[in-house]
């Protein structure tokens, strides 16, 4: 699990969001009670993962009657977020060098 963790790190995540993408790829799908268990945190911890793994598309919600349940993105469609956020980085990137070409 190495591997995974220093590729989740690039999507500038927090050890606990790591971890709590981890937990959800053993457990397949878990509500915050069962997150905050397996990844041995908080559940206010678990909320502030979530979100963040939300923002980065690693992390599905699904509303099962009154309860959310969360489940990860397949491990192999990280590749393409990476690739998807390398080419937003160099659209910025691209926008900042055209900008500053008009300021000088």
């Amino acid at each position: 699990m190495a591997d995974i963790r220093e590729v989740l790190l690039q999507f500038s995540l927090s050890p606990t969001a790591v971890n709590v993408y981890l937990a959800l790829l053993e457990l397949g799908k878990a509500n915050v009670d069962v997150l905050a268990q397996h990844s041995h945190t908080y559940k206010a911890n678990v909320y502030d993962a979530l979100a963040r793994l939300q923002e980065a598309g690693l992390v599905n919600v699904v509303v099962e009657g009154k309860k959310k349940f969360f489940t990860a993105t397949a491990p192999g469609q990280l590749t393409q977020l990476l690739e998807k956020k390398r080419a937003e980085e160099l659209q910025k990137l691209d926008a900042f060098q055209k900008s500053l070409q008009e300021i000088l």
